[in-house]
Parts: structure tokens; C-alpha cells; sequence
């Protein structure tokens, strides 16, 4: 199914932001070069928007641009990890997983520290627990341990779908599209799963 898209006029409408705030969070990287895309229209050349992700960043971006300086939110809103390495008895206290999650599928000593993949991983297993067993999961974990980082700059989902009984991953470049015969276990957006681990990690850091 074809994405939504808002047209540059009908953004800046929307949102209440300028041309220039646009352009300059644009070359900042900020927003996604990618999703500017240039349709033909009656007047020429028109630029739109995937509506659903372009005013959800926004949002976003307007709630944290007085705290944040341009680099920090350039930084935030990139694909690139973040630089941490925090322990289980951290990852726990801060309420960023949970002990039964660390207890599951964590590290064994608690001295051990965990950076940003190793959070990123184990907070999609504690989110999936209840759709998937420990098994799939830690399935899952090793896969993205073994595939995640050739991906990592893309915007990328999470796919887990079950074929006469044979469960596969796959990371997937949206839109993806899963044959009707197969059962989809997991969907999951991972670049919105980074950015919400990013936000939570900012009140650590």
C-alpha cells in the first residue's frame, strides 16, 4: 500500500514552522534527506512528505530544539548509535529494561556493561516477550547480533514470519511486503525504535 505524503505547503501549514527551519533541519540531517521527494504537479516540480513520519519528527523536534543545540539533536535523530555503555544495575534502576528482561537474556555478571546494540537488542526481546516465547526470542537476538549492523544506516523493519512451522528473520527496507500465505509474527520499525531508546537514554547521560 502506498505511503500518505503532505505537500511542502500543507507542512508548514500543519506544523507552524518556516521554509528556512525546514531547510536548515534538512542540512543538518536532521530530518531525512530521503524524505523529501519530488513529485511532478500542475505548477512544476512539488515536494512531498511521508505525512505520518514527517509530522511525527517534527513534534518531536519542536519539544526538544529549546534543550538541545542542532548538533545534539543531529546526533539524536541519527541512525549511528549512541556512545554508552551502561550496567544492568543502571539499565534496571533508570526503568530502561526491566530485571526480568536483564535476568532472561542479559549479561551474567552485573559488572557487565552494555552498549547501545546490546540495549537496543534486549529492549526488542522485553517488548516482544509477549507475543513471542524465550526462545524466539533469544533467536531473535542472535540474529540481530549477527545482522544488524550491515543495516544500521537504513531505515529498516524487523520481520519474523512463520511458514509451515519455520520461523525466519529478516530486516527489511519498508515498504515491505510478506507473501498472504505467510503468518507475520514481529513487525517492528527499528529507526523508531532507536530514536524512543535515544530519548530514554538522554535522561541517563
Amino acid at each position: 500500500m502506498e505511503q500518505e505524503v503532505i505537500s511542502k505547503k500543507e507542512l508548514l501549514d500543519a506544523t507552524g514552522i518556516s521554509y528556512g527551519q525546514l531547510y536548515r533541519w534538512k542540512r543538518k540531517n536532521i530530518i531525512p534527506e530521503d524524505w523529501f521527494i519530488k513529485k511532478s504537479s500542475f505548477t512544476g516540480q512539488e515536494t512531498f512528505f511521508p505525512k505520518e513520519k514527517i509530522l511525527e519528527r517534527i513534534e518531536a523536534i519542536k519539544g526538544m530544539k529549546d534543550a538541545y543545540s542542532l548538533d545534539d539533536l543531529s546526533a539524536f535523530f541519527s541512525p549511528q548509535p549512541a556512545d554508552v555503555a551502561l550496567s544492568g544495575e543502571v539499565l534496571a534502576a533508570r526503568s530502561i529494561l526491566t530485571p526480568e528482561t536483564l535476568n532472561a537474556f542479559g549479561n551474567s555478571t552485573s559488572d557487565e556493561h552494555y552498549d547501545f546494540h546490546s540495549i537496543l537488542f534486549l529492549s526488542l526481546a522485553e517488548e516482544l516477550r509477549g507475543k513471542i516465547d524465550d526462545e524466539g526470542c533469544c533467536e531473535m537476538l542472535d540474529f540481530m547480533k549477527k545482522s544488524y549492523k550491515a543495516e544500521e544506516h537504513q531505515i529498516s523493519e524487523l520481520l519474523a514470519f512463520q511458514k509451515h512451522n519455520v520461523v525466519i528473520w529478516l530486516i527489511l527496507s519498508p515498504p515491505a511486503h510478506v507473501y498472504s500465505s505467510t503468518e507475520i509474527l514481529v513487525r517492528v520499525n527499528l529507526e523508531d525504535k532507536v530514536n524512543q531508546l535515544k530519548h530514554r537514554l538522554s535522561a541517563v547521560y
